[in-house]
């Protein structure tokens, strides 16, 4: 569900539960012994039949399977705080809450986002999607925002 490549790591969410954890941290080595012996998955031909309800109506309006998102590779899934859903995609998510809607987040500032502890963390929800700002892009939470620029990379604002 995420990466961190200056360490060389990605961090696995396991609905399988081994070893008691249902996230943790894997380097890209560990991972690479892991897909030999058990195979490896693709992405099937775009379908949208795993993305419903308002994610799906935000996720249609751009174009669905052929939108900056991509492909749907997860069913809908409820946040871990119980209020909100989301769903991912080959290249971004799309999150829904009652109060703040549904809005799309990828790239460097979904990175930067992830990183910064996802929907429980210090920024909360994202509550616009991503959006020109000046020489960069820019995406609101509920509490502050994270800039991008080439210039600058991306800033997490409060």
């Amino acid at each position: 569900v995420g990466y961190d490549a200056a360490a060389r790591r990605v961090y696995i969410a396991d609905p399988a539960n081994f070893g008691g954890l249902d996230r943790y941290w894997l380097s890209f080595d560990q991972l690479a012994t892991l897909i030999p012996p058990k195979g490896y998955t693709a992405l099937a031909d775009c379908t949208r039949d795993a993305v419903v309800g308002k994610i799906a109506e935000k996720y249609d309006a751009p174009g669905g399977c052929t939108s900056l998102l991509g492909a749907p590779i997860t069913h809908e899934r409820g946040t871990p705080d119980g209020v909100g859903r989301y769903s991912v995609f080959e290249r971004g998510s799309v999150y829904w809450t009652p109060t703040h809607g549904a809005h799309e987040i990828h790239g460097v500032i979904r990175d930067a986002w992830a990183a910064a502890g996802w929907e429980g963390g210090s920024l909360g929800y994202p509550i616009s999607d991503e959006y020109a700002d000046g020489d960069g892009r820019r995406s609101d939470f509920e509490r502050g925002a994270i800039r991008w620029t080439a210039a600058g990379g991306a800033v997490v604002l409060p």
